[in-house]
């Protein structure tokens, strides 16, 4: 199970109030949810791995969200929107609630975050069978760690909101009964409206990651930077509208998650994985493809 948070919040525009938006996910996928796809086999093997992007930004003025048991329907939404080439807010938000019904209980929910001429912006959360319009906050997938974020928020502990999903995701991990993997998780994708683009963008990000947990005593200094023979790692995030790119520094290797490119010809024509944003491996210093 996923878990999707967007949450609006006061911006400072070169001076002028502006209410903004963040949409935060995770690209964790468990092996429940590839069952029912007609995968490549090294295209599987990434997904498991690294997962996929749950939040794509469709045009400057839409990003559209996705969770649920049956991420299948997150392509047949994309599918059908895609076909119809041009749509309103309106029309896009009736066929996301179309898919959401078909798709049955649990299956598939969906959070659009759109801006209009004026760069105001709008959150529709779509789930349980009803259409959430004008949201402040909306939430998808697992309640547990939306509970998880709420009582770090609410609580002071973390007032930074990445950091707060961050550390909700990492508290909140609980392994999947079948293979012990964690059913939320992987790298965090951020998504934010740019006023000075008049666009939605991922934008830049640097982190720092410790797989080993530091015990610093008075007057140490603190490893800001551990080795990867430790568990540690660097990660650059940087994205355009088609691709979402992780650079890790010590392995030297470059994930791009990408709806443009696929290992091979059978997942480009997959229907069910032909619009979704999936992972390819790439060597950073050659920029070539790894096999």
């Amino acid at each position: 199970m996923s878990f999707i948070y967007a949450i609006k919040f006061p911006y400072d525009n070169f001076g002028q109030e502006r209410e903004n938006v963040q949409i935060f996910s995770e690209t964790m996928i468990t092996p429940r949810d590839t069952n029912g796809f007609q995968w490549g086999k090294r295209t599987l093997e990434l997904v498991k791995r690294y997962g996929l992007i749950k939040s794509m930004i469709l045009s400057p003025k839409c990003c559209f969200s996705f969770a649920g048991n049956d991420i299948r329907y997150a392509n047949i939404f994309l599918d059908r929107l895609y076909k119809k080439r041009n749509c309103s807010d309106k029309e896009l938000i009736e066929l996301a609630f179309s898919v959401h019904k078909e798709a049955g209980s649990d299956a598939i929910e969906f959070i659009i975050c759109t801006a209009d001429d004026e760069d105001r912006l709008t959150i529709t959360c779509i789930k349980d069978g009803t259409v959430h319009y004008n949201c402040s906050v909306a939430w998808l997938g697992d309640k547990n760690v939306f509970e998880r974020l709420q009582q770090l928020r609410l609580l002071d502990e973390e007032k930074n909101i990445f950091a707060a999903f961050k550390l909700a995701i990492e508290k909140s991990q609980q392994p999947e009964k079948e293979d012990g993997r964690f059913s939320v998780g992987g790298f965090i994708v951020q998504v934010m409206y740019c006023f000075s683009e008049h666009r939605f963008i991922y934008p830049f990000l640097f982190e720092s990651h410790h797989e080993r947990e530091q015990i610093v005593q008075p007057g140490e200094a603190i490893q800001f930077f551990a080795p990867a023979e430790e568990g540690g790692y660097t990660a650059t995030c940087r994205g355009s509208t088609k691709d979402f790119i992780i650079d890790l520094e010590q392995p030297s290797m470059t994930i791009a998650y990408t709806d443009r490119y696929r290992y091979a010809e059978p997942d480009s024509i997959n229907s069910s994985t032909n619009h979704l944003m999936l992972p390819l491996l790439i060597q950073t210093d050659s920029g070539s493809v790894l096999p």
